[in-house]
């Protein structure tokens, strides 16, 4: 049995984008890539646990987030022993 989580950070795709407009671009410019993911980077991120690909994958979390979690931090401080 393999457990696996996709982690997604923004997204934009037509309707959401517009309808919020200019607050939109400013949290996608915070994303360390610079830009929101389009849909079919996160459907290709969703599609690979199921795929021959993640065969011997388990336990896995996929940050498909443009690097906000390896920016903030939170993988390497899961690294580090508890005091």
């Amino acid at each position: 049995m393999r457990a696996l989580s996709v982690n997604v950070g923004e997204v934009s795709w037509t309707g959401h984008t517009e309808a919020i407009g200019d607050g939109f671009a400013a949290i996608a410019s915070t994303v360390p890539s610079g830009r929101a993911a389009h849909p079919e980077e996160i459907a290709a991120a969703i599609v690979f646990p199921g795929s021959d690909m993640a065969s011997y994958v388990s336990g896995a979390v996929i940050a498909v987030d443009g690097g906000h979690i390896a920016v903030a931090g939170v993988y390497q401080s899961l690294a580090k022993e508890p005091a």
